[in-house]
């Protein structure tokens, strides 16, 4: 069973490039699904299995603080691996990040070598 990773950004671009970004570092064989909120992801996330999330922070509706607070509450979704890729750059905030529990951040622009590295990681 191929594994099913979820891009949540407001932007369709920055959701498109991540998508090519996984490819090129080889995960050809996942499932890729797609929200522009938080809000939106969440209602993936109740509705079928996924085994990655790779997030921004400033979206409309929700943002990904709200969504990783939400998902880090919930018994079922609290162990979720999550990925923020974010242009918000300060190093209090990447120390927050980490402390709610996600499972690695990048900043942006970043290397896709970067993404495969923590992804690896991830599943160690």
């Amino acid at each position: 069973m191929s594994k099913t990773v979820l891009i949540v950004d407001d932007s369709a671009t920055q959701r498109l490039m991540l998508k090519k970004i996984l490819k090129m570092i080889g995960l050809t064989d996942i499932v890729i699904k797609e929200a522009s909120n938080g809000k939106e992801a969440l209602e993936i996330v109740k509705s079928q299995p996924i085994s990655l999330i790779l997030t921004d922070l400033n979206m409309p509706t929700m943002s990904g603080e709200e969504l990783i607070a939400t998902l880090k509450s919930e018994s079922d979704t609290c162990n979720l691996p999550i990925i923020v890729i974010t242009s918000k750059g300060a190093e209090n905030m990447q120390i927050q990040m980490m402390e709610v529990g996600i499972d690695g951040i990048l900043m942006k622009p970043f290397e896709p070598e970067q993404l495969a590295t923590l992804i690896q990681h991830i599943g160690e």
